[in-house]
């Protein structure tokens, strides 16, 4: 694993900034015809941090609306917004976090 710098709580690295500043440079991951992309790229967790998520491989890229608006995450809720917008955020969240960790080792 390539080193990042990190907060620790507990024993457990929960903060990593790089892999967040990362993220913030990725598009939002919601192309849906009907989603207007307003703000910057946020990096979202998917498990909340408050739940016990951290950031490696638990962030993914979404704009401000898709983040807290309207139809938002955070308004709507992640299972309704996943099934609105038919993406699988823990698996995005996977595989960027995969994409990170080899483009780090280069």
């Amino acid at each position: 694993m390539p080193w990042v710098e990190t907060v620790v709580v507990l024993g457990i690295r929960t903060v990593n900034p790089q892999y967040r500043d990362w993220i913030r440079e990725k598009p939002c991951m919601v192309s849906h015809p009907d989603h207007l992309h307003v703000g910057m790229t946020q990096a979202c967790h998917v498990k909340s941090r408050g739940a016990g998520g951290k950031d490696e491989g638990n962030m993914v890229p979404l704009c401000a609306s898709a983040h807290t608006g309207p139809k938002g995450q955070h308004t709507i809720g992640i299972k309704t917004f996943q099934k609105m917008y038919d993406i699988d955020m823990k698996a995005k969240a996977a595989a960027l976090w995969a994409e990170y960790t080899e483009w780090e080792t280069y």
